[in-house]
């Protein structure tokens, strides 16, 4: 009986266990591994099973006679390493389970952008093509008004009908020496001929006289479209750059308007027309009025023939 209770008890120790822990794992209670300790029993063959399989030894190891010190250290040393093995496959496991959550968070972050990235160029392409409808009109009048702060800095009246304009610009300065100009600009896209007067208090002078300038601007009666913030207009490279940006697309809605607020501007959107009634741009990290722009009285179908004729400037 001696073997076994030094057997069970250098088990025991090694493994860092209390009797009672030890018996729980082997199914006994902790007067029994005590017995068996001070060899008043012994365990029957299906514990002594039970403990060689619980703790890694073999029978045989643990009902040799030998009861040299080599053997009880060769015990002890079998004990060990079977726990470090332990230790390791457990470690090699965390790590295994770290990675593939890792690789699982990360995945679900690249989805979530590229879905969100999805979503505001789709939004924004719908927007695109609700702007297409402005484009190419053939009679129209608005007023485009641009401020630096609180004061007007520049406003252009525009008409337009059968490839040809009427426009009237005024620039204004924070500067009290310059005085405000006005100039009125008549050009026919049909005859390629562009005129432009500088309208003083007392009079009203020919300033240019010649082919157009901007036939880009001009051309086919897009010069409303041409003034939309650029990512409504079907420019595919301001939409990719946008959607393509950190963070959800900011939409704010009311009864009246649409505001979209990008990193570097703030759009909005008259519900009722479908026109982009003002643009903020950012400035210094805040939005502010420096310049805004706004669409105002904007009409359509109202433009006639003598509007877009010059007239009254020679």
């Amino acid at each position: 009986m001696k073997k076994y209770s030094e057997q069970i008890y250098k088990i025991r120790k090694a493994e860092g266990l209390s009797q009672e822990e030890f018996g729980n794992k082997i199914g006994v209670s902790r007067q029994m591994v005590s017995k068996w300790e001070i060899g008043e029993s012994s365990p029957r063959t299906d514990k002594i099973n039970k403990i060689c399989t619980t703790f890694g030894i073999t029978p045989a190891e643990f009902i040799s006679d030998d009861e040299e010190d080599k053997e009880s250290k060769k015990i002890t040393k079998i004990i060990y390493n079977n726990k470090k093995e332990k230790v390791i496959k457990s470690q090699q496991l965390r790590k295994k389970r770290i990675k593939q959550i890792t690789i699982l968070i990360i995945s679900l972050i690249i989805a979530m952008y590229i879905v969100c990235s999805l979503c505001k160029f789709i939004y924004l392409k719908s927007l695109n093509k609700e702007m297409l409808k402005f484009k190419g009109l053939n009679n129209y009048y608005f007023i485009l008004t641009s401020y630096m702060g609180n004061k007007a800095v520049d406003k252009k009246e525009v008409w337009y009908l059968d490839g040809k304009y009427k426009i009237e610009e005024t620039y204004s300065s924070y500067d009290k020496e310059i005085n405000e100009q006005k100039y009125i600009y008549y050009i026919d896209t049909n005859n390629n001929t562009e005129k432009a007067y500088l309208k003083d208090n007392a009079s009203t002078k020919l300033k240019y006289n010649g082919i157009i300038l901007d036939d880009k601007l001009y051309k086919n009666g897009n010069m409303l479209y041409s003034y939309f913030p650029k990512i409504l207009c079907n420019n595919n490279k301001e939409i990719i750059k946008l959607s393509l940006k950190l963070g959800l697309l900011k939409v704010n809605k009311t009864k009246e308007n649409i505001s979209i607020i990008g990193d570097e501007q703030e759009i909005t959107i008259d519900k009722k027309t479908g026109i982009p009634i003002r643009q903020k741009e950012k400035y210094n990290g805040n939005f502010n009025k420096m310049p805004t722009i706004q669409f105002i009285e904007t009409e359509f179908d109202c433009v006639k023939s003598d509007d877009v004729e010059e007239n009254n400037n020679k």
